[in-house]
């Protein structure tokens, strides 16, 4: 995935107009005027806030960084391009302190052609020298440049920096850290926290259960819901043979079980419904009470016949005298002439209005004659209908539906009520067959067998309840690792890769400003030396033209006539200070009134750490490998992940074994988590050594021995730093045993030579190369600091060395060896453990001190 560089540059930066309105009130501001203050407040709140960027965007000032700058330089750095801006530079700001800011600074402003007045008190001018000479741009403030230092100042490759894969690495690299800690379903865990207890837990290893589809939408409680499927559908029934199918094998899908059971969950009320109208029955008709379910149809059929009757006979047709009626018409098929069949015929011809369409005849006398006698059957009197009969015939419908539940009430004691009122009694044993059919039924319906399957026997709940997490768990992951492993592919080759690429950018950034200077007769950047002391500051170089661009720094001591006297120079003001260490007096309470605060502390405060269950792991998995973990450390005000101890139960430790989790997301870009962190814990005297939760949920085991491997290296190097200092101790005692045994013997009577001859002159060291009140002062000062205390070479600033080396070669002159000149330098700042890495960093200021020197034209 490749992209072009579309972000703003350098020179779209707006230009400042000579004397705009908010300098112009902040200097009436600072001088007392209120009116002024109030509308320098008001200006700066109208100004319209720059858009939220995203913590990687590419900002401006990236165009000219000659080092990697943290998230804070490059915020700070940013505003002080854009306006008036008080920048907090507390001291030990995550290692990178204001001098990177400032060299980048006036990188930044050079380039976009504007003039700039430095107002700095020596310590800082020091640390700025010493920092611009590592890139070679000493020329941007007038030093002397070392040509080969032009050459290749960040000494890495000039080949082209990349823009594009550059680009393409860091947004690949904020992918990966954005989706794994973006939240994902079940209540907002992230990525990180699902594979953390996912490797935790050991289900990613292989035999794990297949996946259910859509188990990575499961919620606590649909978990829980199917955790308790899985407990009911592996247990048989009571009574069962153990598969539970029993009499309802015959069930064969989920419907024809649920259909079942709502028909064994109706019969009690299909029986309490029929019982009350058998109940009006009773005592309405006076009919005997049906004791069966088929006396009940036959009634039904009875009074069915009633009705039917009803519709075609009058009412008077059921009290008629059938008998008498049968007579007649016997009778009127006599003869015509015959007094009987004239009488037969006149009682036929009246019986014919018993039907209401008149045609009466003796099959009528028949039909009425079976009616009478099968409601004698059931009930006295004559045979009437009933209004309740549709409702008997409905609940016999619902009773006969119920009955499909009993399978063994079917025959003849099916047609006993009582019988079906007992069976309906005990209608929950029925439904256990029905009930653990439809739990395997629906198991398997909602593709869980398989996971069915996994459930070892005799599993508790809470086993059962852990399988299904980590199967939904596990659905989550499926979900983001590819996008996480499309995002990184090879973690380590690809931080690698972005900052050797950052690397390069840097070297382009310097030659581009090398290329800057080339063309200027004159320093861009006027220096305007302060007094530490607070004195008013003098009339340098350029102290009276107008400058774009005023830069004061240590605003936390100066006094506001001197930053106030500096700043009406110049166009716009950026500040630097320490607040927490402001004096009273000082200039930053008015500035910080006035402005806007940019604070340079790196990293983030990060006091409260959230649990992680990776780590957890890693921790358990680390000591099970027999690696000595130490607890609560912490680098620059974060803390180490996992920090492995040494071997020998020193305590020392060793290896920080940092994650992706929560301390890496909290740094806000690419170059703070994969470059700059790092890199402070190397500086602290750490092995550093990043996993990956991803290669840790593929195969935990390898990233076990990949640690245990770092921890090796690591101790084996700190075994080979110890025996080379003490290799270096014992050479240092021994040239110093020789020393004490040289001066202990009595000198050697020498012949006095006729005429000694005059000793020859040592040549003098320039100003600025020898020693001056200046390195006196800064090296009592930094010895004044240490109370007693033993020097760390990481907190020595690079002006102290240089102000010690300068001491050295003006008490031994320019005869000395290079070894006692660096045991001179040492001592002087009481130095008196001398590892590697001091070792180094004495000698990286001795070659500094001799490159002056050579450039003074005194030979060494």
């Amino acid at each position: 995935m490749m992209r072009a560089h579309t972000g703003p540059r350098l020179e779209s930066l707006p230009v400042n107009t000579p004397h705009p309105d908010p300098h112009d009130d902040l200097l009436a501001a600072l001088s007392g005027d209120g009116a002024a203050a109030a509308s320098l407040r008001e200006r700066l709140a109208q100004r319209p806030p720059a858009p939220p960027a995203a913590p990687d965007e590419v900002a401006p000032a990236d165009e000219v960084l000659v080092r990697p700058a943290t998230s804070a330089q490059s915020r700070a750095l940013a505003a002080a391009l854009s306006g008036p801006v008080l920048v907090d530079a507390p001291p030990g700001a995550g290692g990178l302190g204001a001098e990177g800011l400032l060299a980048a600074l006036l990188a930044a402003e050079v380039l976009r052609g504007r003039r700039v007045l430095l107002a700095s008190g020596p310590a800082t001018l020091q640390a700025l020298r010493a920092e611009l000479a590592r890139h070679g741009l000493q020329g941007l403030l007038g030093d002397p440049a070392d040509p080969a230092g032009q050459a290749d100042p960040a000494g890495a490759p000039a080949d082209p920096p990349q823009d594009e894969r550059w680009l393409d690495e860091r947004a690949r690299l904020a992918r990966y850290a954005q989706v794994l800690h973006a939240p994902l379903g079940d209540g907002g865990r992230s990525a990180f926290e699902v594979l953390g207890e996912l490797g935790a837990s050991g289900a990613s290893r292989s035999g794990a259960p297949p996946v259910p589809a859509g188990a990575a939408d499961w919620d606590a409680q649909r978990r829980a819901e199917v955790t308790a499927l899985l407990l009911a559908a592996r247990r048989p029934p009571e009574g069962g043979d153990g598969d539970g199918d029993g009499d309802d094998a015959g069930a064969a899908t989920l419907e024809d079980v649920d259909r079942r059971l709502a028909s064994l969950d109706r019969l009690p009320a299909a029986l309490d419904a029929l019982d009350a109208s058998l109940s009006a029955l009773e005592s309405e008709l006076a009919w005997r009470r049906p004791r069966s379910a088929a006396e009940v149809e036959a009634a039904l059929a009875v009074l069915e016949r009633v009705e039917q009757a009803e519709r075609d006979y009058a009412p008077a047709a059921f009290g008629t005298d059938l008998d008498l009626a049968r007579t007649a018409f016997a009778q009127a098929s006599r003869s015509l002439l015959s007094a009987e069949g004239r009488a037969g015929r006149r009682e036929v011809r009246a019986l014919a209005v018993l039907r209401h369409d008149g045609a009466f005849t003796l099959a009528d006398v028949d039909r009425l004659q079976r009616l009478r006698e099968e409601w004698a059957a059931h009930a006295p009197g004559r045979p009437r209908s009933w209004a309740g009969r549709a409702g008997l015939a409905q609940q016999l419908s619902a009773l006969r539906e119920a009955l499909a539940a009993v399978p063994e009430a079917e025959g003849a004691g099916a047609q006993d009520l009582e019988a079906l009122r007992a069976a309906a009694a005990r209608r929950e044993p029925l439904r256990a067959p029905l009930l653990a059919r439809r739990r395997r039924l629906q198991v398997g319906e909602q593709g869980l067998a398989e996971l069915l399957a996994a459930v070892p026997a005799g599993a508790a709940e809470a086993d059962v309840a852990a399988l299904v997490r980590s199967v939904s768990l596990r659905a989550l992951a499926a979900t983001v690792l590819p996008v996480l492993e499309d995002a990184v592919g090879d973690h380590d080759e690809r931080v690698a890769a972005f900052r050797t690429l950052e690397v390069r950018r840097e070297a382009a950034a310097a030659r581009r400003l090398l290329g800057e200077l080339a063309r200027r007769p004159q320093p861009p950047v006027t220096l305007w030396p302060l007094d530490d002391a607070g004195s008013e500051p003098g009339s340098g170089a350029g102290a009276d033209a107008g400058f774009d661009v005023v830069v004061v720094d240590d605003v936390h001591r100066r006094p506001l006539a001197q930053v106030l006297a500096a700043a009406r120079r110049g166009r716009r003001l950026v500040a630097l200070g320490a607040g927490a260490a402001a004096v009273d007096g000082a200039a930053w309470s008015a500035l910080a009134q006035l402005l806007p605060v940019e604070d340079l502390r790196w990293p983030p405060p990060l006091e409260q750490v959230p649990d992680s269950p990776l780590q957890r792991a890693v921790e358990a998995a680390l000591r099970a490998a027999g690696l000595p973990l130490a607890h609560g450390r912490r680098v620059g005000g974060y803390p180490v992940d996992v920090a492995v101890a040494a071997a020998d139960g020193s305590g020392e430790t060793l290896l920080a074994v940092e994650l992706d989790g929560p301390t890496y997301r909290a740094l806000p870009t690419v170059r703070d988590r994969d470059r700059l962190r790092p890199q402070q814990l190397q500086e602290a005297g750490w092995a550093v050594h990043r996993l990956w939760s991803t290669a840790w949920f593929r195969d935990p085991q390898r990233e076990v021995q990949r640690v245990v491997e770092a921890w090796r290296q690591a101790g084996a190097q700190v075994r080979a730093r110890r025996a080379e200092e003490e290799a270096l101790r014992a050479e240092q005692e021994a040239r110093r045993a020789e020393e004490r045994e040289a001066l202990a013997q009595p000198p050697a009577e020498a012949p006095a030579p006729a005429e000694a001859p005059a000793p020859a002159e040592a040549p003098a060291l320039p100003p600025g190369l020898a020693s001056s009140a200046q390195d006196a002062a800064a090296v009592a000062a930094f010895v004044e600091r240490l109370a007693g205390t033993h020097p760390n070479i990481d907190q020595t600033p690079a002006d102290v060395l240089d102000a010690a080396f300068n001491e050295t070669y003006a008490a031994l002159g320019l005869a000395a060896t290079d070894q006692q000149v660096l045991d001179h330098a040492m001592d002087l700042l009481l130095f008196r453990r001398r590892g590697l890495k001091v070792q180094r960093a004495f000698k990286e200021a001795q070659q500094r001190k001799k490159k002056r020197m050579r450039a003074a034209k005194i030979k060494i």
